[in-house]
């Protein structure tokens, strides 16, 4: 948490009093939103497929945050989601939070023990989920 750039003791107080932290982006690790109508089931489907292992992981109330390696998420250009700006807050639950469970409306889906992904995983599952939803789709019209 220290190479986050977030000052630890603000962290350990808000999960103390069981609140959300704040966390930067950029840094440490990088964030890729995700709205949640994309159906993150079904990448998280498609990244096992890939055989690709799956790092942490926040349900929000404004959608899905994946955790990726830095830098690894860069030139994403995906229209189903976003490589958040360095320095972009990111409100983060204790750990141990995982769903069902949420504080404030976050929870862990994968929570933050994993290692980080690779940035280049998730954007193979997310386009293959692209792709298979254009192809219904294509197939419906």
């Amino acid at each position: 948490m220290a190479d986050t750039g977030a000052s630890v003791a603000h962290v350990l107080i808000a999960w103390d009093r069981g609140d959300v932290a704040e966390l930067p982006a950029g840094r440490a690790w990088d964030v890729v939103a995700v709205p949640s109508r994309v159906g993150w089931t079904s990448v998280l489907r498609y990244l096992s497929r890939m055989g690709a292992p799956v790092g942490p992981v926040l349900s929000t109330v404004r959608g899905v945050r994946w955790l990726v390696a830095p830098g690894t998420a860069d030139g994403w250009d995906l229209p189903i989601g976003s490589l958040l700006p360095a320095g972009s807050t990111v409100t983060v639950p204790h750990p141990v939070v995982t769903a069902p469970h949420t504080v404030q409306g976050h929870s862990w889906i994968v929570p933050p023990r994993a290692p980080l992904m690779d940035g280049a995983d998730l954007y193979g599952a997310c386009a293959a989920y692209s792709a298979s939803c254009a192809m219904h789709l294509g197939r419906a019209s």
